[in-house]
């Protein structure tokens, strides 16, 4: 078995994209802002793609908490995922904000290091989530954690910032096991040759907000951690409702079979209440069986896939490559909902919201 950082999944080429996804790629490269290949990669799957760009770019590049401070958090979980693409891929914003390589250098020590309290809270935060991940315990974030991030944060800048850290330390690691290159080698292109053609901004009135609410009860009613864990949104409904635009894509569309998800979500949720019988790999599609088998890796042990060719091979005999990013893409979600329910579902889910965090 071949150990390393191989690629697992091919680059779409620019040219190759569809043209607003084309358009998107061309201007990150003109504004130095991301990397192309990010683009390239999910681009396998468009239709996954546009969705889930729609709420993680502003959440990351804009929104409550200063892009310095997330994209401090994010090079901190990228060097404990081992992500050599996570790793070099830096955002200008957060270069314009001041993270040089002397700053990322005090983020082995950050209590030491020149960073303000707000930041130095949210990266013990982030430590503190991404430890507990073996556990699968993450209430057991300490309670002066919380305090001091609390005395910081807002209980909505709370939120984005621990859907931030979730987002990255999954879909850090999908990027960490498919190999992603890093581009170093860029075409530039002047900017205002680019045409700005961006999603209009979301305007959360009354009525879009009644309809959030009203499908979160639907989905508590099938699917309740996810629920709880996209409830926290409504401190943040500006981000909610494209959150939930994502979360029905990755339910009801894709080229992934509704008996493969299924599959996919019933073994995180053993893994997440500890359940270790119920599985029947007998009775179960070979395509069933290797998702399951790729949730439970990327749960608890996503190292064993790194490098790991013969897992490759076995995916690529009952899947296709854009299937496989449509896997990753939607274990990747649900391990995003279990975390966040876990951290923040007892914790800013006020009765009004009508929903109560389930028992363990």
């Amino acid at each position: 078995m071949s150990m390393g950082n191989v690629q697992w999944i091919p680059l779409v080429p620019v040219a190759e994209l569809p043209a607003d996804l084309e358009l998107m790629a061309k201007k990150w490269i003109a504004m130095e802002d991301g990397d192309p290949n990010f683009i390239q990669t999910v681009g396998q799957v468009p239709e996954t793609l546009r969705p889930y760009i729609r709420w993680s770019s502003p959440m990351w590049r804009k929104g409550l908490i200063q892009h310095r401070t997330k994209e401090l958090c994010r090079i901190r979980i990228a060097n404990a995922n081992d992500c050599p693409y996570c790793m070099n891929m830096r955002f200008e914003t957060g270069r314009r904000q001041g993270i040089d390589k002397v700053l990322e250098d005090q983020l082995g020590d950050y209590e030491a290091g020149d960073f303000t309290d707000r930041e130095k809270a949210a990266l013990r935060y982030t430590d503190e989530i991404y430890m507990d991940n073996i556990l699968w315990d993450y209430q057991r974030v300490p309670a002066d954690v919380y305090e001091r991030l609390s005395l910081q944060f807002t209980e909505a800048e709370i939120v984005e910032l621990t859907w931030a850290i979730s987002v990255a330390i999954e879909y850090g690691r999908n990027f960490t096991v498919w190999g992603v290159p890093v581009t170093n080698e860029k075409t530039r292109l002047p900017l205002q040759q680019l045409q700005e053609r961006m999603s209009p901004k979301l305007e959360v009135d009354s009525a879009t907000e009644a309809e959030c609410r009203a499908e979160l009860l639907r989905i508590y009613d099938e699917q309740p951690k996810d629920a709880v864990a996209l409830s926290t949104l409504l401190a943040r409904p500006d981000m909610l409702h494209p959150v939930l635009r994502y979360y029905r894509h990755l339910t009801d569309g894709g080229p992934l079979e509704p008996s493969v998800k299924h599959a996919v979500k019933t073994k995180i949720l053993q893994l997440d209440e500890r359940i270790t019988d119920g599985d029947q790999p007998g009775q179960a599609t070979e395509r069933v069986a290797a998702a399951t088998e790729w949730a439970a890796a990327m749960a608890v042990d996503f190292r064993t896939l790194v490098g790991n060719t013969d897992a490759r091979d076995r995916l690529a005999a009952v899947f296709s490559v854009p299937e496989l990013v449509e896997l990753g893409m939607w274990s990747g979600f649900s391990l995003i909902l279990r975390r966040v329910a876990a951290v923040l579902g007892s914790r800013v889910l006020p009765a009004t919201y009508g929903l109560q965090a389930p028992t363990r």
